[in-house]
């Protein structure tokens, strides 16, 4: 599940972070409003074909990150991806509250303790494009296998 999406220098937008991580998330707004920029920049993370013409004008890179908490039945598939290809890996991050208790506050009765994996891709002007998993440079065909 993704559960933070970091977007820099895409077309008009400079600096942005999404927290997806608690509860249900939807994606809606009027035209224009920058859905479909939002959906590129996941199919970028996961692979997707790359058009250097969406980096922002008078920046050298376009960067998007994404956190990945990795589900126990993912587990075992996504380790073999990255043994195969000499990534460190999965991190162990803290738990994630589930519900919220009274008041607000996380439950601390109901978390999950989770793997995540950090998915980044930087565009650049000169039209080159790097992949990262886990700070460990790949191709992307290993983000679409993780995707």
């Amino acid at each position: 599940m993704l559960e933070k999406l970091t977007i820099k220098n895409y077309l008009l937008l400079k600096n942005i972070e999404i927290d997806l991580s608690n509860g249900f998330n939807i994606i809606t707004g009027e035209t224009g409003a920058g859905k479909s920029i939002l959906i590129n920049a996941l199919n970028l993370l996961l692979g997707g074909r790359a058009d250097y013409s969406i980096i922002s004008k008078n920046k050298d890179k376009m960067i998007i990150e994404g956190i990945v908490s990795i589900s126990k039945d993912n587990e075992k598939a996504v380790n073999e991806i990255l043994k195969r290809n000499e990534i460190e890996h999965l991190n162990t991050s803290p738990p994630a509250p589930l519900l919220k208790g009274e008041g607000g506050e996380p439950s601390k009765k109901n978390k999950i303790e989770r793997s995540i994996i950090i998915i980044r891709r930087e565009l650049y002007s000169k039209a080159y494009s790097r992949c990262f998993i886990n700070d460990t440079p790949v191709g992307t065909n290993e983000l679409k296998e993780i995707g």
